[in-house]
Parts: structure tokens; C-alpha cells; sequence
């Protein structure tokens, strides 16, 4: 048999009503410092004192260096249950959540079973969580995938959470779990029943959460368990969108070979290849245009991904862009091209690039307007006015400095 820790000796004679010939059996095998060692934590962790700040705080326990191990955590809450402390469903989810967050399966274990015992349903319960400085509502189910607990994932649905519950924002374990690519509880709450399209209130999927992150393997394995490839959110965009939007051009890969339509269009008209180029993503974008996107692909408005990267100023996907075959001087339904949008944007390097590579600086809208003339400089940077002046545009008189 084996001689138990000190701190096993602690918990478990102190905590039960300082059983002398129990402690004093269980020292024998100890050394001299072993068992000043004794005297050190029961001082410490165990005083009288530190229970009554227990009672009120768990979480006071963790608040320095004091070592609590699972065990010592369990027979605190097995001795504050015997002194009618924590009794309530409010306490036991407490209790739970900080067991989730230090990974104490025995605790976890104990406060399922007891928590059944007085028919409360914690298992199920949300409570406002922080973990890295952010504010969530979480179940306990939820909690355990943030914190990547797979066991108590486990043991929380055999002692019965509800695997599809939705927070206020819709989301479920399953979205969180493909927004941190966790793989294993992608498998564990997919094979305990988790429905594999549910949406969340932006109609987001957890494939389009595994794709805004860039989790390709969670990716794969979401599409092998039934995930819809293209389902679209609220704003009628795919997982190939979210991908795009973020700069992923692995996950774009896993995706496309998983049979995403590349030239999906979503509520207004843009594809995958617009929303890359907004964000200025030139892997994505070389990613996309090699898997077949149409580079000049409009919008509802008539834009092509050039103006997209043109209004925000990325001089490098505009060059990946027209690279690829992008028209410079196509022009949208107002007869505006990329180099009107660069202007309007206020984007220097993006007029340079757009000009370098042959837009025509004094082509002229439905308005009769120019780049120049036709926009409003007011907080706009004075180079991108010098840049179209010196390349050669008209009527620089016409376009008023506010």
C-alpha cells in the first residue's frame, strides 16, 4: 500500500475532526521534516481560518501561491458540505466552474453526483465567466471547451448536458470548440449528438467559426462529420468568406478541395476573392484567383475585388490583383473605377500602384467627374491629391480643400 502525500494526510484528518491517531498513524513513514513539512501546510492552507475564508471565496484559495491539488480542493467541499456551507444551486455551479477552470476531475465528479442527489440541474446552469479578460455566459459544457477539459467535456455529458444548448448570441460547445480548433472536442460532441449545422444568430455554423479562425484541421473533420460546405450566414456569406476575410490560405485550401464554391455570391453580390481583397490578404487572394475566382467579378454595385482593395488602401493585393488579370480601368455602375474608390478612400500608396500599373487619371463618371474632382478632401491626406496632380489630372482648382 502506499504511503499517502502529506497534503492527502492534511485534507483528510484535519477536514474530518482532527482524527489524532489517524494523523499520527499516517506520519509514521514520515521524516522529521516531513512532518515539520505537515505542520507548514496544515498552518497554511488548512487553518481554521482559511476555511472560513473558503466558505465565503473559493476562489480565495488561488489567489497566491498556495498549491491545492484536486484532491485537497475535493475535501474541502466535502468538509464545507458537512459544516451546511455551499448548499445552494447557486454554490454547487460555483463550485463547479472553478473545478472546470483547474481541471479537478474528482471535484467535478462529486459535484455532479451531489448536485443530482438535491435535483439541481447545474449541469445546464449559465453563469458569467472571464477567461482571458473576456466576459462570456457560459454552461458548464461551454466553459469546459474554453478551457480545453476534455475529461469533464466527458463526464458533463454522461451526467446529462445538453449538448446543442445556445447562449444569448446562439452559439454552442461545438462553436466554441471550432472557433479554438479544439479537434477532440469537436469529436467528442459530434459523436454525444451535437447538431453539426447549427446556427447561431448571425446564422453562423461552426465550420464558418473553425474558418474565421484558420483551423483547417478542425475544418476537415467538421466536412467528414456532415457539416454543409456552403451554408451561408445571415449576410448570405460561407465558411470560404470567413476564411478570405481573415487570411487564411490554408484553410482556403480545405475548403475549396472540400467542394466550397469559389464564385459563391453573397447578399451584396461579392465573392470570397471581394472579401480578401477589403482585408488585404495577397496569399488568400493568389489562393482564391488559383483556385478559379473570377478576378473581375462585380458586385451589386458593379465593384470588383480592385476596388475593394483600392478603398482600403493595400497596395500589395491591388499588385496581386492586377497581376492576376484584374481590369484597372473597369468601372462600376457609377462609372467609377478602382483608382475613383483609392481617392475616396484617401489612399496614396494605392493611387501610386492603381497609376503605375496604367488607370487613366482623368477618366470621368456618369457625373462627368474625375477621381480628383469627385471627392470630398475633408480629413483626406494632402499626398493623395498630390499624387493624381502630379500624374497628370485635370482641373485641380475644381477640387476644393476643406
Amino acid at each position: 500500500m502506499s504511503v499517502p502525500s502529506l497534503k492527502s494526510i492534511v485534507a483528510s484528518n484535519f477536514l474530518f475532526q482532527n482524527n489524532i491517531p489517524n494523523i499520527l498513524s499516517d506520519l509514521k513513514e514520515k521524516t522529521p521534516d516531513e512532518v515539520r513539512e505537515y505542520v507548514e501546510i496544515f498552518s497554511r492552507y488548512l487553518s481554521p481560518k482559511t476555511l472560513e475564508k473558503f466558505e465565503s471565496d473559493p476562489e480565495f484559495l488561488f489567489s497566491d501561491d498556495k498549491e491545492i491539488d484536486d484532491n485537497m480542493f475535493l475535501d474541502l467541499i466535502k468538509n464545507a458540505f458537512i459544516r451546511k456551507r455551499f448548499l445552494t444551486e447557486k454554490s454547487f455551479l460555483k463550485l463547479l466552474f472553478l473545478s472546470i477552470r483547474k481541471g479537478f476531475s474528482l471535484s467535478i465528479k462529486y459535484l455532479l453526483k451531489e448536485s443530482l442527489l438535491k435535483s439541481f440541474n447545474i449541469v445546464n446552469d449559465f453563469s458569467i465567466v472571464i477567461v482571458n479578460k473576456t466576459i462570456f455566459r457560459l454552461t458548464p459544457l461551454m466553459l469546459a471547451v474554453h478551457t480545453n477539459n476534455l475529461d469533464a467535456i466527458k463526464e458533463l455529458i454522461s451526467s446529462g448536458a445538453t449538448v446543442d444548448q445556445q447562449n444569448k448570441a446562439g452559439g454552442t460547445a461545438l462553436f466554441a470548440a471550432a472557433l479554438r480548433g479544439r479537434l477532440e472536442a469537436i469529436k467528442e460532441l459530434i459523436s454525444s449528438g451535437a447538431t453539426v449545422d447549427q446556427r447561431n444568430n448571425n446564422g453562423e455554423t461552426a465550420l464558418i467559426a473553425a474558418a474565421l479562425r484558420g483551423h483547417p484541421e478542425a475544418i476537415k473533420e467538421l466536412i467528414s462529420s456532415g457539416a454543409t460546405v456552403d451554408q451561408r450566414n445571415n449576410d448570405g456569406a460561407t465558411a470560404l468568406f470567413a476564411a478570405a476575410q481573415r487570411g487564411y490560405p490554408e484553410a482556403i485550401k480545405e475548403l475549396i478541395s472540400s467542394g466550397a464554391t469559389v464564385n459563391l455570391r453573397d447578399n451584396d453580390g461579392a465573392t470570397a476573392l471581394f472579401a480578401a481583397a477589403l482585408r488585404g490578404h495577397p496569399e488568400a487572394i493568389k489562393e482564391l484567383i488559383s483556385s478559379g475566382a473570377t478576378v473581375d467579378q462585380r458586385n451589386n454595385n458593379g465593384a470588383t475585388a480592385l476596388f475593394a482593395a483600392a478603398l482600403r488602401g493595400h497596395p500589395e493585393a491591388i499588385k496581386e490583383l492586377i497581376s492576376s488579370g484584374a481590369t484597372v480601368d473597369l468601372q462600376n455602375n457609377d462609372g467609377q473605377t478602382a483608382l475613383f474608390a483609392a481617392a475616396q478612400g484617401g489612399q496614396p500608396e494605392a493611387i501610386k500602384e492603381l497609376i503605375s500599373s496604367g488607370a487613366t487619371v482623368n477618366l470621368r463618371d456618369n457625373y462627368r467627374k474625375t477621381a480628383l474632382s469627385s471627392t470630398s478632401w475633408r480629413g483626406k491626406p494632402i499626398e493623395v491629391q498630390e499624387e493624381l496632380i502630379s500624374a497628370g489630372a485635370d482641373n485641380p482648382v475644381a477640387c476644393r480643400i476643406l
